[in-house]
């Protein structure tokens, strides 16, 4: 697999040493949700109608885990032992973002900080987290997902301006080995908007897809949560986060709970088209979590996805 430090237009190409330990987000329900909207024109519409796939009896259901074809994008980052032949037996420590049929995008932190594991494939189309990869899931009236299938990891690139100590710029694409299936439990999420202001997402309840991270031996479903986003300056004052240099590439977030998995869940919006909801687009994605509970909730740090938008489509050719 190769890894390599694509940069973008007007920035130098330097290298990076990369330090600290890979941290996963917390989540949890909360009360008044607010899927922030962005509207969109007939054209941009139409150019986005093959992402983000929405359904609104979904989006308005309330419910905490979701149905089998509900957020089809996430993804689990299968994990082997560097240097150990290949036996098909993965460690799932990541969670990324389908974009495409061969590009999927997760933060810098979840493929260099750790140089004994080697992030080796993406798993699709997993609905319950289990070991049991092969197996399909299914719901208590007996409705089944297909099995959920791997798709190797040929080639990541990583944002070159990446913070190994302050965690900043913390994102990788993934290209996979071929193209992705497509289906009913298997589809891409929207990029954001060309036009997305900044700061038009604080103060908001936000909606995230998440696995929980300890595993029991029936799994976690996949699983819908809510982010209450916070102002750069109060989130300073957050247990654990007056280290973390305040950007404009960064949103600040509240959840309720430690124990959703992890690094890479998708913070999303809504577009909205003539006055309804047409597609999901990614936000952002969690890159650090503090275990510190503070008197809200668990604080938690995303990184935007807008600022990178012209890096990703370019890297994305």
């Amino acid at each position: 697999m190769l890894i390599k430090f694509s940069h973008p237009a007007n920035v130098n190409r330097f290298g990076l040493m990369c330090t600290g330990t890979m941290l996963g987000g917390a989540c949890a329900v909360l009360t008044g949700v607010l899927v922030l909207p962005i509207l969109l024109s007939p054209i941009q519409a139409q150019q986005q109608q093959n992402c983000g796939r929405l359904r609104q009896t979904q989006l308005y259901n309330q419910k905490e885990i979701t149905e089998p074809d509900e957020h089809p994008w996430l993804g689990r980052v299968g994990y082997s032992l560097v240097n150990k032949s290949d036996t098909g037996e993965y460690s799932y420590r990541c969670l990324a973002v389908l974009l495409s049929e061969r590009h999927a995008i997760l933060p810098a932190h979840c493929i260099l900080v750790d140089i004994t594991m080697e992030a080796s494939v993406i798993l699709f189309g997993d609905w319950i987290s289990n070991r049991d990869t092969q197996r399909r899931d299914c719901m208590a009236g007996g409705s089944c997902a297909p099995p959920p299938e791997s798709y190797t990891i040929l080639e990541l690139a990583v944002h070159p301006q990446f913070d190994g100590m302050n965690y900043d710029n913390d994102i990788a694409l993934a290209k996979l080995d071929r193209n992705v299936r497509f289906g009913e439990f298997v589809q891409p999420i929207c990029l954001p908007p060309d036009h997305e202001v900044e700061g038009n997402h604080i103060g908001q309840c936000l909606e995230m897809v998440a696995f929980a991270r300890d595993l029991s031996p029936g799994g976690k479903y996949r699983s819908k949560h809510q982010v209450h986003t916070l102002g750069s300056e109060y989130c300073k004052t957050l247990p654990g986060f007056d280290q973390f240099q305040a950007t404009s590439n960064r949103i600040c977030g509240l959840v309720s709970s430690e124990d959703i998995l992890l690094s890479g869940a998708p913070l999303m919006g809504v577009n909205v088209v003539y006055g309804n909801p047409a597609s999901y687009y990614l936000i952002a994605i969690i890159n650090v979590g503090s275990t510190l509970k503070t008197g809200f909730g668990f604080p938690a740090m995303f990184m935007r996805i807008y600022p990178y938008r012209e890096w990703i489509v370019r890297n994305m050719d």
